[in-house]
């Protein structure tokens, strides 16, 4: 597998890094390195170097990570067989200090925007804002335009402040083709992040 920095004015890839034993399935920046959660069942933290070299790996508590993302303090991950979100301390164990039922459908991603953590809902093509005090609470709903058909399967979510991108596949048979998605944000999700 490789993790590719891409340059957000243009997505042009400006890096790589191969990782030959992993196959990352979400990624998160925390408390200075990348945290990478890998099957089967391990979660890896990377420092943020050109080759993302290895630092720790996790056994994951709680499997089937397919979606990540740190709000300064707790290290959020979602689990999209059991529909649960769980907040983690970023200690030796990554430990699970609370787990709440997924209010969607079906979570693929994480982002957090500064104040708010958000998910991607596959099912529902639609991002959802959560409060983080308690995320089976919803604060926003945003449709996203761009899955109108159906083909393509919403992955992966980032954040760069004013846009989100989101990771989709194409699959047809055996072969499949991805693609990334930038969502430049409506008036009203703006005003909605800019909000206390």
């Amino acid at each position: 597998a490789t993790i590719h920095r891409h340059d957000p004015a243009d997505m042009r890839v400006t890096s790589s890094a191969t990782m030959p034993r992993e196959v990352p399935g979400a990624l998160a920046f925390a408390g200075g390195a990348l945290y990478a959660a890998s099957g089967p069942r391990v979660i890896v933290k990377r420092m943020l170097d050109a080759r993302l070299t290895p630092l720790e790996r996790f056994d994951d508590a709680r499997p089937q990570t397919v979606g990540m993302a740190y709000d300064g303090l707790y290290l959020w991950t979602v689990d999209s067989k059991t529909g649960k979100l769980h907040r983690r301390v970023l200690d030796a164990e990554l430990t699970v200090a609370k787990t709440y039922d997924y209010p969607g459908r079906k979570a693929v991603a994480l982002a957090f925007d500064g104040k708010r953590l958000w998910s991607l809902d596959a099912a529902n093509k639609e991002l959802l804002r959560h409060d983080l005090a308690d995320p089976r609470r919803i604060l926003l709903r945003w449709p996203l335009r761009d899955y109108p058909s159906g083909a393509w399967n919403p992955v992966g979510l980032a954040f760069d402040g004013r846009r989100f991108f989101t990771a989709a596949v194409l699959r047809e048979g055996a072969a499949s083709e991805g693609r990334v998605f930038v969502h430049a944000l409506p008036d009203e999700v703006v005003a909605a992040i800019q909000k206390p």
